[in-house]
This record gives C-alpha cells, sequence and structure tokens, in this order.
C-alpha cells in the first residue's frame, strides 16, 4: 500500500508531516477529511475558529496528490 503524506497548513504555520501514512489511494479523501475535522475540533476546543487551513497530501515522490481546505469539510449553518 503506498505511503502518504499529510501536510497541514494553519494559523501556526506549516507542520511537515515526516513519518506519513499508508493508506488506500481510493481512501486518500477520507483521510484528508478526518484529520481536518480532528485538527479544527481540537481549534474549537480552545476557543478558536479558523476555517483558512489546509492540509496537502503529498506522494511518496513528494507530488501534492490533494489539497483540502478546512471550508471544505464542514457545513456552515448561520443563524
Amino acid at each position: 500500500m503506498p505511503r502518504f503524506f499529510f501536510n497541514v497548513y494553519d494559523r501556526r504555520g506549516w507542520l511537515h508531516d515526516f513519518e506519513g501514512m499508508e493508506v488506500d489511494p481510493s481512501g486518500l479523501r477520507k483521510c484528508a477529511i478526518e484529520q481536518a475535522r480532528s485538527l479544527i475540533c481540537d481549534d474549537v476546543q480552545h476557543g478558536v475558529l479558523d476555517l483558512r487551513g489546509r492540509i496537502e497530501v503529498t506522494s511518496e515522490a513528494s507530488e501534492i496528490v490533494l489539497v483540502l481546505g478546512f471550508n471544505q469539510v464542514v457545513a456552515r449553518v448561520l443563524i
């Protein structure tokens, strides 16, 4: 199974994923969504909601295979 790296860009800067994860390519987007939502939840627990961040998924060959903005993984409901 191929290894992918989930690099995070957010208000704190850039966090390079040096370990990566072995993920079936068909489940890559789902995995990135889960990671983005987890990061958003951590921020919300500290009183911050910043959807300007993103996850860039790269292959072992350092090719960008997916860019997923935090604003793409949650629904906005305004009252």
